[in-house]
């Protein structure tokens, strides 16, 4: 009975230990409060100031958000949500990215990004010679399964929120097929 508590706690540690160490890391500085907004509400997402389609006059600025991961366990994509996650519960319609920056982080086998087993070779050598087993080695080393560098993705944005009008417009636009 003790033994399977203790397992339990250390399964239950295994677990935290695991979604801390791949997670999104944000960090959030406000600058004005407003209610969090639905969590299917739009978010419009801009690259450039001048893109806003209100004046700097017509949005307030919420505040400014910093997300980071390493590309070994999110995409860009994932972390961009994260911001717009944050958005929404910041009360803000409106995301300007204002920096990316990519540093490289490390190196993986392709296997553990994908997510797929290692390939495997005997460990403990049962005949009189281990020659097959180094054989293996040299030909799994070979480059076979070549390390592939992963990124630390920083994403720096403002979170603003514009009237519910230029918003509506903006997602318009973004909906509008290219040329018109």
């Amino acid at each position: 009975m003790k033994k399977r508590g203790k397992t339990a706690v250390v399964l239950a540690a295994s677990v935290l230990l695991g979604m801390m160490s791949a997670c999104i890391s944000v960090t959030y500085t406000g600058v004005e409060d407003l209610p969090p907004l639905a969590s299917d509400a739009k978010v419009a997402v801009y690259y450039e100031k001048s893109l806003i389609p209100v004046p700097e006059s017509q949005y307030t600025k919420i505040g400014e958000v910093t997300a980071s991961a390493s590309t070994a366990s999110f995409t860009m994509t994932e972390i961009k949500a994260r911001i717009i996650e944050e958005a929404r519960e910041k009360g803000a319609n409106g995301v300007l990215i204002q920096s990316v920056d990519m540093q490289k982080d490390g190196e993986v086998r392709s296997d553990q990004v994908k997510n797929l087993g290692a390939p495997t070779w005997t460990t403990v050598d049962n005949s009189a010679s281990n020659i097959a087993q180094e054989r293996e080695l040299l030909i799994y080393s070979s480059g076979s399964d070549p390390d592939v560098p992963t990124y630390r993705i920083t994403i720096k944005a403002m979170l603003f929120s514009m009237p519910e009008a230029a918003l509506k417009t903006a997602l318009e636009r973004a909906k509008a097929p290219a040329g018109k």
